[in-house]
């Protein structure tokens, strides 16, 4: 994806909450100015000194959380082996070092400098996205690759193992993702039944590989991330485990599934002691 067509989604975000009624209008003003002046007291984390910020474009960056998030984000992966994705650039120094200069031309212009970052990690072969942590009220940024297959797709993330650190020795790892034990599902019939209770084991394992976690956005915060263990007829004869981030991991709070052989999309709801 271009810097054109990037920039084009960016603009084209702001002018749909321009377009909101002047009451929804004025509620989404005030919380954005309740988020502004709370992330004020945030300590953003970059891939540099914050207190040595002297261009306009690393003070607004310094002063972003979003891209802020993506500095470091993309400071940590420099630090790692830099392997990119597929067949893309394997960056060197002196690209970055260009970069670095296309991206100060921004100035203090938020959607330029946005732009920029998101188009560099495309570069590596990365997209990113950010999701909401739901026991802070605020979204963790990672980076992320997806394999498509026909009706799935294999989500990767990775992201800093130490949110708002920026120390020299930071690594791009991996998050936890608490896995539940499905198998017993394959025994149950779910036809003529609106939902079932059950004890469910669960295991924590690393965020990798993950079938059916469909990653691609629009550049909004997701709320949950969903992922199908077993995908046929477009929904008939599927298993599907919701997550939501939770002091960054992702625990499932809601499974469904569907075991009918009727030929009609009806996934039912698993009731089980949450963690």
């Amino acid at each position: 994806m271009g810097l054109k067509k990037l920039k084009e989604e960016k603009i084209d975000r702001y002018n749909r909450r321009a377009r909101l009624g002047p009451l929804k209008l004025i509620k989404f003003l005030a919380i954005c100015v309740a988020l502004s002046m709370s992330w004020a007291n945030m300590s953003l984390a970059a891939s540099f000194d914050c207190n040595k910020a002297r261009t306009q474009t690393e003070i607004a960056i310094c002063n972003d959380t979003e891209l802020s998030a993506l500095d470091a984000l993309m400071g940590a992966w420099w630090k790692t082996d830099r392997k990119p994705i597929g067949d893309k650039e394997d960056p060197t120094v002196a690209s970055q070092r260009d970069w670095l200069k296309r991206r100060d031309t921004c100035g203090s212009d938020l959607i330029c400098i946005l732009v920029h970052y998101k188009s560099r990690i495309e570069e590596f072969g990365f997209g990113t996205v950010g999701i909401l942590d739901h026991s802070k009220g605020k979204p963790e940024y990672f980076l992320y690759s997806n394999l498509m297959y026909a009706y799935q797709a294999s989500g990767f993330l990775y992201r800093l193992p130490n949110a708002g650190s920026t120390g020299v020795l930071l690594k791009l790892k991996s998050p936890i993702i608490v896995i539940p034990s499905l198998d017993f599902l394959g025994k149950i019939s779910s036809c003529n039944i609106t939902s079932i209770k059950t004890d469910v084991s669960l295991e924590e394992m690393t965020f990798e590989d993950v079938l059916g976690a469909d990653l691609w956005n629009d550049g909004e915060i997701i709320e949950e991330v969903a992922t199908y263990t077993k995908w046929a007829g477009h929904g008939d004869q599927s298993t599907s485990v919701r997550y939501r981030l939770i002091n960054r991991k992702f625990i499932p709070y809601k499974i469904f599934f569907d075991s009918c052989f009727d030929n009609d999309i009806n996934q039912i709801e698993v009731i089980f002691n949450q963690k």
